[in-house]
């Protein structure tokens, strides 16, 4: 069955508990997209970029493929809709 599991983990790539995730069967979008951004997701209403993502999309196998990870920076009327970047996956089941 096609699994996937997002959210604000609130813990940095390669951190601990990413690795339990990971351990888990399930794999990072991020990683095994064609065409991916890189760059923090949490940046407090102030933007930015430098910084590791503590927002994830995981899948497990039954996801075909992913062609596009991309981590949404746009503003509306100059502010930030959120204090984190929404993150975005094109996934094939």
């Amino acid at each position: 069955i096609p699994t996937v599991l997002t959210g604000d983990f609130n813990f940095s790539k390669y951190s601990h508990y990413y690795d339990i995730v990971s351990a888990s069967g399930l794999r990072d979008s991020q990683d095994i997209s064609a065409s991916s951004d890189d760059g923090k997701t949490y940046h407090g209403y102030n933007g930015g970029t430098d910084g590791l993502p503590i927002d994830f999309i995981f899948v497990n196998n039954s996801i075909e493929s992913i062609s596009t990870y991309k981590i949404v920076r746009d503003t509306y009327g100059g502010k930030y809709s959120s204090d984190h970047y929404p993150i975005y996956a094109d996934m094939k089941f």
